[in-house]
């Protein structure tokens, strides 16, 4: 690791106690993360909040990975899988379950792999989905420059 110029970094060996203003000793900092709350230390575990999470039908995490899977398809050629998954995922975006940035993305894959089946009309359906979600992003700069060589006459394929 010297010869990169990176340092590795030392665990941690203790835990870092904070000092109670008000009475003499120190705070016990519990151990938690926000969707499951702390942690019963007598049981062990975070209870039911830790079961609900994991039983969500679909969560983000679930959705992300739906979203690599459909780009995975689109570029490994299975255009019909990559259309079938990506148009789930939108379907499952309108349960307000998507951020701006996924949905933006969703969309835009979406449209090239339409592109690359040759659905024209739907690509730019889907080109302009992205453009009317979030205009400034990447992926609307990408959709325009799209859109442009459309009108062109020029497709990516080409």
């Amino acid at each position: 690791m010297a010869e990169s110029g990176h340092h590795p970094i030392g665990f941690v060996r203790h835990k870092v106690l904070e000092l109670d203003a008000v009475t003499q000793g120190t705070v016990q900092q519990v151990q938690g993360d926000p969707p499951f709350g702390t942690v019963d230390y007598i049981i062990g575990d975070a209870g039911f909040p830790a079961a609900r999470a994991v039983f969500v039908p679909r969560s983000l995490g679930q959705i992300q990975v739906a979203i690599n899977q459909g780009v995975l398809s689109s570029q490994t050629g299975r255009l019909d899988d990559a259309i079938a998954t990506l148009k789930q995922v939108l379907a499952e975006a309108a349960g307000g379950y998507l951020g701006v940035k996924h949905e933006c993305g969703c969309h835009y894959n979406l449209a090239v792999a339409y592109e690359r089946k040759g659905l024209d009309a739907q690509a730019a359906i889907e080109f302009n989905a992205v453009l009317d979600t979030w205009p400034d992003s990447e992926y609307a700069r990408r959709a325009e420059a799209a859109l442009a060589r459309r009108r062109k006459g020029v497709t990516r394929n080409e």
